[in-house]
């Protein structure tokens, strides 16, 4: 992966009830591999692999993912129930 290049990965709709495209960035992989603060695109991409790997092991029926996409922190908001984007 060159500077500057990005890694584009489908997302299946069986994950997260929406089919998606997302865009991972070198800067991404590498925050990622070293273990500092990753944003959204990457989480998605981890959660994908892990589906991937559960659905292997037929495990798909025992776990449930959710869309980080979907979830934002509202500093306003005194409950989890107003962070979750529905």
């Amino acid at each position: 992966m060159s500077q500057g290049q990005t890694l584009a990965s489908y997302i299946d709709e069986d994950i997260f009830g929406v089919e998606k495209m997302i865009y991972v960035l070198k800067v991404d992989v590498i925050s990622f591999i070293q273990m500092n603060e990753i944003g959204q695109a990457v989480i998605t991409a981890y959660i994908s692999n892990l589906y991937k790997l559960a659905k292997d092991q037929e495990w798909k029926l025992m776990i449930a993912f959710m869309d980080p996409s979907r979830t934002f922190h509202d500093p306003k908001s005194r409950d989890e129930a107003g962070r979750v984007q529905l």
